[in-house]
């Protein structure tokens, strides 16, 4: 599939580096702070720029880069923030929120420019009010990216 914005091809052509990395195993968010995503399982990573140690994807690769992260909070309770963030270099470069409703998910995604040396992470948080668990499962708590062709 070819995608096209404005003209412009996004997509269709050599679109590496690519990763998708996902919770395999529990993760216990503490309320009212956030935590770095511990995703260990990889759907695919050709190129190895998912770190599973440090939890961080290093394209390597200057260019834009298209970048969704979910994030699903394994509780029915009601609580009224549940957020996940996406980190490039350590600062915040986007944010989704959410008002906690029956295990909802909450996504985040944004298109953004990368140098060779820059990296990428991914964070929630929640306040419920006592500890919360991400749900463990490929489809429900991830992280991806790919480079754009522009």
């Amino acid at each position: 599939m070819v995608l096209y914005v404005g003209g412009t091809q996004l997509t269709g052509g050599d679109n590496k580096p690519f990763f998708r990395a996902w919770l395999n195993q529990g993760q216990t968010l503490s309320s009212g702070s956030q935590h770095l995503m511990t995703l260990n399982g990889e759907t695919f990573d050709p190129d190895s720029k998912w770190d599973a140690s440090n939890y961080r994807f290093t394209p390597a690769v200057s260019g834009k880069y298209y970048l969704k992260g979910m994030a699903t909070f394994a509780t029915s309770s009601d609580f009224n923030h549940g957020l996940i963030a996406i980190y490039k270099n350590g600062s915040e470069i986007a944010l989704a929120t959410t008002e906690h409703d029956n295990y909802n998910a909450v996504q985040v995604s944004t298109i953004i420019d990368s140098d060779s040396d820059d990296y990428f992470e991914i964070k929630a948080y929640q306040n419920s009010g006592g500890d919360i668990s991400l749900v463990a499962e490929e489809k429900k708590t991830y992280f991806l990216g790919f480079k754009l062709i522009v």
